[in-house]
């Protein structure tokens, strides 16, 4: 198999299991009782305080190093990117 191949297998993979970029993408945290809530949604049905717009992604991305050609978030020290193989600049 080719990385490209490998690469799209993994990222697959993740994404079943709810994992990875773009899962993180889907979901909010309420920032009062931290129920994990679809992204879609404004209010939190448990506690009833406003979701926002930030995602989980977004805030991961806030506090980890991510590529900055493809969004993925990477290891911290990371020198490429483990989605698209572009170095990282950090």
């Amino acid at each position: 198999m080719t990385d490209d191949i490998l690469r799209a297998s993994k990222r697959e993979a993740m994404e079943k299991y709810g994992f990875g970029t773009e899962a993180m993408k889907k979901i909010k945290v309420c920032p009062s009782c931290g129920e994990a809530r679809p992204s879609d949604e404004k209010t939190c049905p448990f506690c009833g305080a406003s979701l926002g717009d930030e995602t989980l992604y977004d805030a991961y991305k806030e506090r980890h190093v991510f590529c900055r050609n493809c969004g993925e978030v990477a290891p911290n020290g990371a020198k490429f990117c483990p989605q698209c193989g572009k170095r990282i600049n950090q």
